[in-house]
């Protein structure tokens, strides 16, 4: 078990990290220059400026505006009304995020989970991301006044905006495809039970596992409130163990698609290893495809939170792999996972 917390911290770090658009979420300064809100209402006044990240754990809060926060603002639950500046990334984990007109946000604008709400002519000069669980975020690109020579150029942006996040969801793909291949031929009995368990009761892992993403980030919020630190090492735990088991569970949904893929084209002498990365890969590029599509964002949101949902609560169900569910592995097991010199012949 040790083993398997150590590898997925490395790769949750490794997958994450560099998606967010280019810019770091890790806090850029020390706790002590931080301002820390665990509950009641905190307000940075029109002309102040917060030197380190705003870091808000419940309660209500407001950035007025011509406020500057030097660093990031990260959101785990309460409301926040924001009028000023954030000089890097927003980050919402829950709760509520209010932009208003003069919102800046010179960094990415990050959302898995709560929810964010924009009036027009707010400024978000970085990526607007979408996690796992996030919502559809329809107002986020609105532009802040239109003119003359945006409507000239806006066809172009647009097909600029789609080239460029295609890009991304392929490289995303690629990414996930090589950590599917890392995982499994780390951890290929784990990998294996976690399939098993979402073929034997998917409709009890999708359960469990929902249930689990509602729950997870809502206790971790409670029990920072009920400590009253921030970013409790409880918390802090929880919150990881979390984002690994969601990982551990998409590679694990991905593998059993490739196991599917390799038995449709009867592919013989088939490296494990090589079709879960396979399988990762297509999962991923499609799941990232629909949302690049116009349209396609509900869509892509739906497969996501139902790919993760079953996953999830497959990871549950096994303890993260360490026992089969009820004892069950699939009647036709793959080859042995540890096999990992095979390629396709």
């Amino acid at each position: 078990m040790k083993k398997l917390f150590v590898i997925l911290v490395l790769v949750f770090g490794l997958t994450f990290a560099p998606s967010l658009g280019g810019g770091s979420i890790a806090l850029a300064a020390p706790f002590r220059s931080d301002e820390v809100v665990t509950g009641g209402d905190f307000t940075l006044k029109s002309g102040e400026t917060l030197e380190g990240n705003l870091i808000v754990v419940g309660g209500n809060v407001v950035v007025e505006e011509d406020a500057v926060v030097t660093g990031q603002l990260i959101i785990f639950g309460g409301d926040v009304t924001l009028s000023g500046t954030i000089n890097r990334d927003v980050v919402v984990f829950g709760g509520t995020l209010e932009l208003t007109e003069t919102a800046v946000v010179k960094g990415n604008l990050v959302c898995s989970g709560g929810s964010v709400r924009g009036e027009e002519g707010y400024e978000v000069q970085g990526s607007e991301i979408q996690g796992f669980t996030a919502p559809p975020l329809p107002s986020l690109s609105a532009p802040a006044r239109p003119s003359v020579a945006d409507s000239v150029w806006s066809p172009a942006r647009q097909l600029f905006s789609f080239i460029w996040n295609s890009l991304m969801a392929l490289v995303t793909a690629i990414a996930a495809g090589l950590l599917a291949l890392v995982v499994v031929l780390l951890l290929p009995e784990q990998t294996r039970r976690v399939s098993a368990a979402i073929l034997t009761a998917p409709v009890l892992a999708g359960g469990l596992g929902l249930l689990t993403l509602i729950a997870v980030p809502f206790l971790a919020v409670v029990l920072a409130l009920v400590t009253l630190l921030c970013f409790s090492p409880f918390s802090l735990l929880a919150l990881s163990v979390y984002g690994i088991a969601m990982l551990f569970g998409w590679i694990a949904v991905g593998a059993l698609l490739g196991e599917r893929l390799a038995a449709s084209a009867r592919w013989q002498n088939v490296s494990p290893a090589f079709m879960a990365a396979l399988g990762t890969f297509l999962l991923t590029l499609l799941t990232g495809s629909l949302g690049v599509l116009p349209g396609g964002e509900l869509f892509s949101a739906l497969m996501n939170l139902l790919v993760v949902s079953v996953g999830l609560g497959a990871v549950t169900l096994t303890r993260f792999g360490t026992q089969p569910y009820l004892g069950v592995l699939p009647s036709t097991p793959a080859p042995p996972m540890s096999d990992v010199g095979r390629v396709v012949g």
